[in-house]
């Protein structure tokens, strides 16, 4: 099995109303699987926050109050290689370009895979549990070393990766914990953001924190 070493994650949104299903038309059915062709890439997905994801976000930071999504990238080698070779692999095609420029980035960060855990439900080793289907996520994005209680033990919570500074003394470090979901995101959101608002003090570093639905080719009418 590939060891992960870095996670890149892109949050952003869509200006444009009207760009929803020819991005994510392009993302999913060209762009997606052209990226899992480079070699250093083990594993890669996009989530969408939908309306009903965002009415039970955790928003301490305007700059995430609009994200639309979430894309990540788990990446096996050097993170410079991986940059590279996603550089390379783009195109200058009309169409390219006009989607490109709705797309408005809140954070993208490559991240250093600092660990993972799966349930003991899930039968499968630590390292396995990325790669197992998923119905959707619940990100916890954090300014500073994590300080939240892991969420590992509630319903519909099969694991989770943790990922932070690719750089060691980095100011204002972010950390990306993804909680990987097997049931229906919307329906457990609130239990999740309660469970993390229950912790007080310990998600003084959370700037953001939502259930996000995993994208499948061809459903992509949630903004309509």
């Amino acid at each position: 099995m590939r060891r992960i070493e870095f996670g890149a994650w892109v949050f952003f949104e869509l200006s444009d109303p009207d760009s929803h299903i020819p991005f994510n038309s392009w993302h999913q059915l060209e762009y997606l699987p052209t990226v899992k062709t480079i070699e250093s890439v083990s594993s890669s997905a996009m989530w969408v926050v939908s309306p009903d994801c965002r009415d039970y976000s955790l928003i301490r930071d305007s700059k995430f109050a609009d994200v639309q999504y979430i894309w990540g990238v788990l990446v096996d080698d050097d993170a410079d290689s991986f940059e590279s070779d996603l550089d390379r692999i783009d195109t200058n095609s009309l169409d390219q370009i006009q989607l490109k420029l709705s797309v408005t980035e809140r954070l993208r960060m490559i991240g250093r895979h600092c660990e993972s855990s799966a349930l003991t439900r899930t039968r499968i080793s630590d390292k396995a549990i990325s790669y197992r289907p998923h119905l959707g996520i619940f990100v916890v994005v954090e300014v500073g070393a994590p300080t939240h209680e892991p969420l590992i033990g509630l319903p519909g919570v099969s694991g989770s990766s943790q990922f932070g500074p690719n750089e060691v003394g980095t100011e204002q470090p972010e950390y990306v914990t993804v909680y990987w979901l097997d049931d229906d995101p919307v329906d457990i959101a609130l239990a999740l953001i309660k469970a993390l608002r229950d912790q007080g003090e310990a998600t003084q570093n959370v700037v953001y924190a939502t259930t996000a639905v995993t994208i499948y080719p061809c459903e992509w009418d949630w903004f309509e």
